[in-house]
């Protein structure tokens, strides 16, 4: 294993068990801004390995156990980015009626216009997309830009 892959693995194994702790307590826009990843010293991995090992290193959650898609989604975001590639990162609810019972979210993570990671169901409603990338806006710096529909 070369040394990328090596500060690869470390780099994910900390930052999958410093996870629960870095966002406990925090409203989601600093979550979104906590896990942008400015440098690129990742390039060269694929998104396949990427995600094959954030699915490995998390397999056996301690905390977090019922948000397995947010935990997954930040870490595949941030990394994914750290190689060079443009993930979105998308949330959405169940959409249906509420009948009393507890709202139903999802996160998934979508690079290069396909669903890479935790893929929603028919009945999820897409209700924001981080970052919201576009020519004339630029990328977001917060969560008041991203986009909401």
């Amino acid at each position: 294993m070369d040394f990328t892959k090596q500060r690869f693995q470390l780099d994910l194994w900390v930052s999958a068990r410093a996870l629960p702790i870095r966002i406990y307590g925090r409203p989601l826009s600093e979550i979104l801004d906590m896990f942008r990843y400015s440098a690129k010293p990742y390039r060269g991995l694929s998104v396949d390995y990427i995600l094959s090992s954030t699915h490995r290193v998390l397999r056996r959650p301690f905390f977090m156990r019922d948000r397995r898609c947010l935990r997954e989604g930040l870490l595949a975001f941030r990394f994914l980015e750290a190689a060079g590639f443009s993930p979105e990162l998308h949330f959405g609810i169940d959409h249906r009626p509420l009948d009393g019972s507890d709202v139903r979210a999802h996160c998934w993570v979508v690079c290069g216009s396909r669903t890479v990671l935790n893929p929603p169901t028919g009945d999820m409603k897409e209700i924001l997309v981080w970052p919201n990338v576009s020519p004339s806006s630029g990328t977001p710096t917060n969560l008041t830009q991203a986009r909401f529909d």
